[in-house]
């Protein structure tokens, strides 16, 4: 059985033994992991409802934990949530859904551990994903690759820690995680929180982000301005508010860097509040980096921003 996506896999064999090998080192976040990608996904059918609850029980402790392998799943979930965003997103034109579909799913493949000729051999033949070169539909390998070890499990015994149910756990939850990159699967969202309710309006719903900016884009940053007024501070509440400024640069920086300039002016009365959120922005934002150097941006052009950087951005950006 051919396997050119070996290093692909991390996206759902890696997870699971993550929390096998105690890479993760409190049982709680390995409980969570276990229950997540074997019980909640790979053993039912992808629902609404049970998936968005085990988001939030997942994203605490990963967020509270906060080491390398608690990051790598977090930054891996976002860009399955906002893949799942794209397909109902009516405020996008098709060519804007397809750019950036194109561009989440390079830095999707980017944060794995694949070599180049991995990295460019994919694409999109409408809505689904083939390998290129031989263009295989990646649902129908999936498949074959899973049955295939599941069948040949003894042959391949010293090689394959698992028995047959997880094996087709994994195949379950890889079909249904390509499912989600394909835009086939209902759309994630964030359960809501007491206090949070503007903000998971605009992280849940494209739309309403867009649509609210094109309007008054003065509401999304007095939105942004009331949570950070708020004293109260909680892994699912810090994950919600970045996850909110990365919607702002996925959906309105990304196609209009100079937007940048009216965040600026709305908090240039509050210098202390505007440099928490730029340097979230800049520091935390996984895709910023890939949009600037794509786009060809120059940084060092927006003085009213880059004067609000604190030493870690300045020693990634200037």
């Amino acid at each position: 059985m051919p396997c050119f996506l070996s290093h692909n896999n991390l996206t759902f064999t890696e997870a699971y033994r993550l929390y096998k090998r105690a890479a993760l080192n409190t049982a709680y976040v390995k409980t969570i992991l276990r229950d997540y990608f074997l019980s909640a996904l790979s053993m039912n059918p992808l629902q609404s409802g049970r998936m968005n609850y085990n988001l939030k029980i997942l994203i605490t402790p990963l967020v509270r934990t906060g080491n390398l392998c608690c990051r790598l799943l977090l930054t891996i979930w976002m860009y399955f949530f906002q893949f799942a965003q794209l397909t109902g997103a009516t405020t996008l034109n098709d060519a804007q859904k397809h750019q950036l579909r194109d561009f989440f799913f390079f830095f999707y493949l980017y944060a794995h551990p694949v070599n180049e000729e991995t990295l460019y051999s994919f694409s999109f033949s409408g809505q689904d994903l083939v390998h290129t070169k031989t263009n295989i539909n990646m649902g129908y390998y999936f498949s074959m690759y899973h049955d295939f070890y599941r069948v040949n499990l003894e042959r391949y015994s010293n090689e394959i820690n698992l028995i047959p149910q997880e094996i087709d756990a994994c195949k379950n939850l890889t079909l249904q995680l390509l499912g989600l990159i394909e835009g086939k699967r209902p759309k994630l969202a964030l359960p809501q929180e007491e206090g949070l309710e503007a903000i998971l309006q605009l992280i849940n719903n494209v739309d309403n982000l867009i649509d609210t900016y094109s309007v008054n884009k003065t509401k999304v940053f007095e939105i942004m301005r009331s949570f950070l007024l708020d004293n109260r501070t909680a892994p699912y509440r810090d994950h919600c508010f970045s996850t909110l400024l990365q919607n702002f640069v996925c959906y309105i920086l990304y196609f209009k860097f100079d937007e940048i300039n009216h965040l600026a002016d709305y908090f240039k009365g509050d210098p202390v509040l505007f440099r928490r959120v730029i340097n979230k922005i800049f520091t935390e934002t996984i895709f910023m980096q890939r949009i600037m150097r794509q786009h060809h941006i120059d940084i060092a052009e927006y003085k009213n921003v880059i004067e609000f950087f604190d030493e870690q951005a300045r020693g990634i950006y200037l």
